[in-house]
């Protein structure tokens, strides 16, 4: 599913701003997405990425904004360059002739683009709760320092920490307790994982939607305290609404980038030497995480979010992939060993995880926890079910 929803922001310069946020992408998205992230970050990505972005796993708010926006802002900003101007020229900067498509939201300036994963600890143990990961998040120059930005990942934020739905297939300790045979059921979930996925989403799809569905309307409706459950035990088989943490990575230089996160609420975990490469060299890559107990969010945005979030579908047949891989040498997280990580002596040092594993392949993930939690922990937590 997928929301809209018109918003206000401060005016700039004499100019009045408004903009459009819209839950999910769509393929006509793609070229605008491709240029500006072309334009904001060093490392392109590769056509696998875009072609994710397309699924159900991939949870996305873009905004858009009218032609006739952007060109009063820019026509504010020459006016502002140009100390000769006119006076009584100050406030004319809305009024940019408007050619009958200016007052669609017709033109992207942002976007935040997430999905779930999974957090890996030091010692190499994978979390088997899903946590939210932050992948993209970026807004035009043109339209930076408007509010566009603020918007779009206060929205986020809510959407994950309250609304998403976690299925409890999702948990990679999770055993369907409904089929009366626990034990054979991990059994076989351990033998043939990808079975295992299969039937889970079975089990939780669309054909089984009278068992553990909420319609998305509902949500509109929900007090904060119905929402959350932060103590979802994932052998009930219920629906968990919302995420404990939302994690991102950025590059560790950028300090103005870093002091915008730390404004709304993250905190820098640790800084991993040799993260990014692009520009012929390797660059540090900062980690920082998001907790719903510390995030700063308006009322207003969690209200927007529970109306237009897109929900996280649990349906059979839902693809769960992202992009094999970037160019210019970005280093995916693999999860195979240990991520080489350092915290640096300006860092809490509070934290765990030192990695994300994204959601690219249930069965793969849910072999590599049970590796990570050790097999005699595993079959004993297994025979006392």
């Amino acid at each position: 599913m997928s929301g809209s929803e018109i918003v206000r922001l401060p005016p700039r310069g004499g100019v009045p701003i408004e903009i459009k946020l819209r839950w999910g992408i769509q393929k006509e998205d793609l070229t605008a997405l491709g240029v500006l992230h072309d334009a904001a970050f060093p490392v392109k990505y590769e056509s696998e990425y875009y072609d994710w972005m397309l699924t159900d796993s991939c949870l996305a708010l873009l905004a858009f904004a009218t032609e006739n926006c952007i060109l009063s802002l820019l026509k504010a900003a020459e006016h502002q360059q140009n100390t000769e101007t006119e006076r009584d020229e100050e406030n004319s900067f809305g009024d940019v002739e408007d050619d009958g498509s200016s007052s669609l939201y017709s033109v992207m300036v942002g976007f935040c683009i997430g999905q779930i994963a999974y957090g890996q600890r030091r010692d190499g143990r994978i979390d088997a709760s899903p946590t939210g990961y932050l992948g993209s998040f970026a807004v035009d120059s043109r339209m930076q320092r408007c509010g566009v930005g603020g918007a779009l990942l206060d929205r986020f934020l809510s959407y994950m920490f309250f609304t998403v739905s976690v299925p409890p297939h999702l948990f990679l300790d999770y055993s369907p307790p409904y089929l009366g045979c626990e034990g054979l059921w991990g059994l076989v979930s351990s033998a043939y994982p990808t079975l295992f996925d299969w039937m889970s989403r079975w089990w939780f799809g669309r054909d089984r939607k009278g068992t553990n569905h909420v319609p998305q309307e509902t949500l509109k409706d929900k007090k904060l305290c119905d929402s959350v459950n932060p103590t979802v035990d994932s052998q009930s088989g219920r629906i968990q609404y919302g995420v404990g943490e939302v994690w991102l990575h950025c590059i560790a230089a950028d300090t103005k980038l870093l002091l915008y996160y730390m404004k709304r609420g993250f905190s820098r975990v640790l800084v991993a030497p040799n993260f990014y490469f692009f520009g012929g060299r390797y660059h540090e890559g900062a980690l920082l995480v998001c907790r719903k107990d510390g995030a700063v969010i308006d009322l207003h945005d969690l209200n927007s979010a529970r109306a237009t979030g897109k929900k996280l579908e649990d349906g059979a047949g839902q693809e769960t992939f992202i992009a094999k891989g970037l160019s210019h040498g970005f280093r995916l997280r693999s999860g195979n060993a240990v991520f080489p990580a350092t915290v640096s002596e300006e860092d809490s040092g509070e934290g765990e995880i030192v990695d994300l594993l994204l959601m690219t392949d249930l069965a793969g993930l849910r072999r590599k926890w049970r590796s990570s939690v050790g097999k005699t922990a595993f079959f004993s937590d297994l025979l006392a079910s």
